[in-house]
């Protein structure tokens, strides 16, 4: 099963959306994990690779870790998981995706898209949620309740 973490991206009370070219809808960041890397450095590469951003991930109730070997490492939790097959795949069991989607706010709205993967980009409210049209149904529904957890957990929200 690959593994992929994503980010609702949040800035000053927007979310992040990019347009994927492979898909062409409007999605959040995210990406495959590679071996041996832990989903933490997964979301925070794919982040930083794909928009150039830095973010800071949203763990409401943070476990801290009291043992700081090497061999143990406490993980931020994802404010959502969910298994889906590979779209156009044929075999559901065979071409399943574990996805943990987090939420997270940019130090900055400063954007270097990574071409290759994606072609736009656009900063949205609520509204602007609301009204957008290409974007897969259950991302939209998850991305509203992304605003609801970054509103109550973020500093940077405006209450």
């Amino acid at each position: 099963m690959r593994i992929i973490t994503a980010a609702f991206i949040f800035y000053e009370g927007k979310l992040l959306l990019v347009m994927h070219n492979k898909i062409k809808k409007w999605m959040h960041v995210g990406g495959h994990a590679e071996e041996d890397e832990h989903f933490d450095e997964t979301l925070l590469r794919e982040v930083k690779e794909e928009t150039g951003l830095e973010v800071d991930v949203i763990d409401p109730d943070p476990i801290p870790n009291k043992y700081p070997e090497r061999w143990f490492y406490v993980l931020k939790k994802p404010f959502f998981m969910h298994v889906m097959k590979k779209e156009g795949a044929e075999d559901d069991l065979v071409e399943r995706r574990l996805l943990l989607d987090y939420v997270a706010v940019a130090r900055s709205d400063k954007i270097f898209l990574q071409e290759e993967e994606l072609s736009d980009f656009k900063w949205v409210t609520r509204e602007g949620l609301e009204k957008e049209e290409n974007i897969y149904p259950a991302l939209k529904d998850l991305a509203f309740q992304a605003f609801d957890f970054y509103e109550k957990h973020s500093k940077d929200a405006k209450k």
